[in-house]
Protein backbone atom coordinates (compact mmCIF):
# COMPACT_ATOMS: atom_id res chain seq x y z
CA UNK A 1 0.00 0.00 0.00
CA UNK A 2 2.91 2.16 0.74
CA UNK A 3 4.76 1.16 -2.25
CA UNK A 4 1.46 2.43 -4.17
CA UNK A 5 0.96 5.36 -2.39
CA UNK A 6 4.93 6.86 -3.16
CA UNK A 7 4.18 5.95 -7.00
CA UNK A 8 1.20 7.74 -7.35
CA UNK A 9 3.10 11.01 -5.32
CA UNK A 10 6.07 10.66 -7.38
CA UNK A 11 3.80 10.35 -10.57
CA UNK A 12 1.92 13.79 -9.53
CA UNK A 13 5.21 15.49 -8.74
CA UNK A 14 5.95 14.37 -11.88
CA UNK A 15 3.60 15.52 -13.76
CA UNK A 16 3.16 18.99 -11.95
CA UNK A 17 7.37 19.09 -12.49
CA UNK A 18 6.98 18.92 -15.70
CA UNK A 19 3.61 20.95 -16.76
CA UNK A 20 5.76 24.17 -15.12
CA UNK A 21 8.57 23.63 -17.31
CA UNK A 22 6.24 23.00 -20.63
CA UNK A 23 2.76 24.50 -19.96
CA UNK A 24 -0.18 23.22 -21.96
CA UNK A 25 -2.82 25.73 -23.01
CA UNK A 26 -6.24 23.71 -22.91
CA UNK A 27 -9.01 25.68 -25.26
CA UNK A 28 -12.27 25.01 -24.79
CA UNK A 29 -13.88 22.97 -28.15
CA UNK A 30 -16.92 25.33 -28.01
CA UNK A 31 -14.10 28.78 -29.12
CA UNK A 32 -12.66 27.06 -32.19
CA UNK A 33 -16.08 26.97 -33.83
CA UNK A 34 -16.54 28.82 -36.11
CA UNK A 35 -19.49 30.80 -36.44
CA UNK A 36 -21.82 31.56 -39.33
CA UNK A 37 -22.21 34.90 -38.81
CA UNK A 38 -18.79 36.55 -38.49
CA UNK A 39 -18.70 38.96 -35.96
CA UNK A 40 -16.53 42.51 -36.21
CA UNK A 41 -16.60 45.70 -34.63
CA UNK A 42 -18.55 46.97 -37.64
CA UNK A 43 -21.45 44.48 -36.93
CA UNK A 44 -21.36 45.02 -33.31
CA UNK A 45 -21.87 48.61 -34.00
CA UNK A 46 -24.95 48.02 -36.50
CA UNK A 47 -26.19 46.03 -33.97
CA UNK A 48 -26.08 48.74 -31.10
CA UNK A 49 -27.24 51.17 -34.18
CA UNK A 50 -30.55 48.86 -34.59
CA UNK A 51 -30.84 48.44 -30.95
CA UNK A 52 -31.08 52.42 -30.39
CA UNK A 53 -33.64 52.96 -33.87
CA UNK A 54 -35.56 50.64 -32.03
CA UNK A 55 -35.85 52.04 -28.53
CA UNK A 56 -36.11 55.45 -30.00
CA UNK A 57 -39.83 54.12 -32.21
CA UNK A 58 -40.95 52.41 -29.07
CA UNK A 59 -39.93 55.81 -27.31
CA UNK A 60 -42.24 57.82 -29.94
CA UNK A 61 -44.82 55.22 -29.45
CA UNK A 62 -45.30 55.64 -25.71
CA UNK A 63 -44.89 59.41 -26.06
CA UNK A 64 -47.87 59.13 -28.37
CA UNK A 65 -50.27 56.92 -26.35
CA UNK A 66 -49.54 59.22 -23.41
CA UNK A 67 -50.72 62.00 -25.56
CA UNK A 68 -54.01 60.21 -26.66
CA UNK A 69 -53.97 59.57 -22.97
CA UNK A 70 -54.23 63.05 -21.89
CA UNK A 71 -56.57 63.80 -24.69
CA UNK A 72 -58.82 60.88 -23.66
CA UNK A 73 -59.29 62.66 -20.02
CA UNK A 74 -59.86 66.10 -21.25
CA UNK A 75 -62.75 64.48 -23.66
CA UNK A 76 -64.03 62.72 -21.16
CA UNK A 77 -64.17 65.37 -18.32
CA UNK A 78 -65.61 67.60 -21.00
CA UNK A 79 -68.34 64.69 -21.61
CA UNK A 80 -68.96 65.21 -17.67
CA UNK A 81 -69.31 68.82 -17.71
CA UNK A 82 -71.81 68.67 -20.72
CA UNK A 83 -69.78 68.48 -23.97
CA UNK A 84 -72.62 65.23 -24.85
CA UNK A 85 -72.61 65.87 -28.68
CA UNK A 86 -72.55 62.88 -30.99
CA UNK A 87 -69.31 64.46 -32.68
CA UNK A 88 -67.52 64.66 -29.31
CA UNK A 89 -68.56 61.23 -27.89
CA UNK A 90 -67.05 59.82 -31.74
CA UNK A 91 -63.72 61.50 -30.79
CA UNK A 92 -63.93 60.31 -27.37
CA UNK A 93 -64.19 56.80 -28.20
CA UNK A 94 -61.88 56.58 -31.45
CA UNK A 95 -59.32 58.14 -29.26
CA UNK A 96 -60.04 55.44 -26.26
CA UNK A 97 -59.81 52.72 -29.22
CA UNK A 98 -56.42 54.55 -30.36
CA UNK A 99 -55.39 54.22 -26.67
CA UNK A 100 -56.41 50.41 -26.14
CA UNK A 101 -55.31 49.17 -29.15
CA UNK A 102 -51.54 50.38 -28.35
CA UNK A 103 -51.72 48.81 -25.12
CA UNK A 104 -52.85 45.63 -26.14
CA UNK A 105 -50.15 45.94 -29.53
CA UNK A 106 -47.15 46.72 -27.08
CA UNK A 107 -48.68 43.88 -24.49
CA UNK A 108 -48.78 46.82 -21.56
CA UNK A 109 -52.00 45.47 -20.26
CA UNK A 110 -50.30 44.17 -16.93
CA UNK A 111 -49.62 48.19 -15.99
CA UNK A 112 -52.54 49.75 -16.21
CA UNK A 113 -55.04 49.31 -13.40
CA UNK A 114 -58.37 46.89 -13.99
CA UNK A 115 -60.75 49.63 -13.61
CA UNK A 116 -59.25 51.71 -16.54
CA UNK A 117 -58.36 48.82 -18.75
CA UNK A 118 -62.55 48.45 -18.55
CA UNK A 119 -62.99 52.06 -19.14
CA UNK A 120 -61.30 52.29 -22.76
CA UNK A 121 -62.80 48.40 -23.90
CA UNK A 122 -66.27 49.64 -22.95
CA UNK A 123 -65.54 52.80 -25.20
CA UNK A 124 -63.49 50.85 -28.11
CA UNK A 125 -66.22 48.67 -28.43
CA UNK A 126 -68.28 51.39 -29.45
CA UNK A 127 -66.03 52.62 -31.97
CA UNK A 128 -66.05 49.76 -33.89
CA UNK A 129 -68.82 46.82 -34.90
CA UNK A 130 -67.39 44.29 -32.76
CA UNK A 131 -66.14 44.08 -29.41
CA UNK A 132 -62.85 44.34 -28.54
CA UNK A 133 -61.87 41.04 -26.34
CA UNK A 134 -59.91 41.70 -23.20
CA UNK A 135 -57.80 38.70 -22.02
Amino acid sequence: MKKILSSLLFLLNFSLFSWAENPTLLIPQSSLIETSLPLSEQDELKIVEQLIIATSKQLDAHKQMKELMLQFNKQREAFVLGEQTKAHAGRMVRTARQIYEMISANHLEHLFAKDYLDELTFFASIAGKTTVNRP
